[in-house]
């Protein structure tokens, strides 16, 4: 048998070990530690924006000469729309959170079919797809693979996070 593509492990962050866990449906320790860190980065990003969303509001009351309840009302509807804004994050960091908890690995198998969306000022949103099931991935991990190639893609079911591939 062929050993784990070097690839796709500097890629995904995992050993051999790990894929052997994940075959069997599980998470490793190691790999719970992974989720663990996006989850932090997740948070610190949501802290972040709020204290961004706090300045904003603060500028906007501050500059008002009079504080009456319109201002009032526009300047705290303002503030909940920014909030509501980053509830993806916080929502994604509990999906992770409780697919940490499950420890259960599903897999996806077939042709990976590689996707760039472009965004404004040379952004874009990377994404692999097999089967019908779409990941979010980052740059490293899109050149770790060949389009339309077979793999079978090991993940945590909630969040969809890619945690290993053959």
């Amino acid at each position: 048998m062929v050993g784990p593509d070097t690839r796709l492990m500097n890629a995904l962050s995992f050993t051999a070990g790990d894929l052997e866990a994940n075959q069997q449906g599980f998470l490793t320790e190691a790999q719970q530690g992974v989720l663990d860190r996006k989850r932090a980065v997740l948070l610190r990003n949501c802290l972040l924006y709020c204290l961004f969303v706090l300045g904003v509001v603060s500028l906007f009351f501050l500059s008002q000469k009079t504080l009456d309840s319109l201002t009032l009302t526009i300047g705290v509807g303002f503030g909940v729309v920014l909030l509501g804004l980053f509830s993806p994050l916080l929502f994604k960091r509990q999906q992770i959170g409780l697919d940490m908890r499950a420890g259960i690995v599903q897999s996806v198998e077939g042709q990976v079919r590689l996707d760039i969306q472009p965004l404004f000022r040379g952004g874009a949103i990377l994404s692999l797809t097999v089967n019908g099931v779409k990941f979010r991935i980052p740059k490293e991990v899109l050149f770790a693979f060949q389009n339309h190639e077979d793999y079978k893609l090991y993940y945590v079911p909630l969040s969809k996070v890619l945690v290993s591939a053959e």
